[in-house]
């Protein structure tokens, strides 16, 4: 498939590189402090205060099988959109916005990943939001964020 760029934010998870669609993505903010949500899908890391909305933060670290790390100088989070809510993606860096050629993705078999793309620096894992949570752990979540609502 060949035809326009697309544009991507690139951002990096320890030594993985990755890019969302520069299109689902609200704004990058620098790390926060954020509150456990005890009883949450692994992957949502906290609930970060944004101007009085409480937005699930998720470690991608948890979903692509890296160690956990506590926050750092440096770090962001990526405020994107999905169907259903705001989410916060923890991330080491932003690497920018780049233009990818739409014949992407290489299909891989991981959750939360629409495929792997080659730019000029490397490869990148493609991350597909709505695919981030399953619809259990979404469900699990909307439980859980309604519970801290009451």
């Amino acid at each position: 498939m060949r035809g326009a760029a697309l544009t991507w934010l690139g951002f990096g998870v320890g030594r993985l590189a990755l890019a969302l669609p520069a299109a689902d993505v609200t704004r990058v903010w620098p790390a926060m402090s954020y509150q456990a949500l005890p009883g949450a899908p692994a992957v949502v890391a906290g609930l970060a205060d944004l101007g009085g909305r409480a937005v699930p933060v998720l470690d991608l670290r948890t979903r692509l099988g890296l160690p956990a790390t506590a926050l750092h100088p440096g770090m962001v989070l990526i405020e994107a959109a999905t169907r259903r809510r705001q989410l916060l993606l923890l991330a080491d860096r932003v690497d920018g916005v780049r233009e990818l050629a739409p014949a992407y993705p290489v299909p891989v078999a991981a959750h939360g990943l629409a495929g792997v793309a080659s730019s000029p620096d490397g490869l990148l894992l493609i991350c597909d939001l709505a695919r981030l949570l399953s619809t259990e752990e979404e469900r699990h979540l909307a439980s859980r964020l309604a519970e801290t609502e009451r």
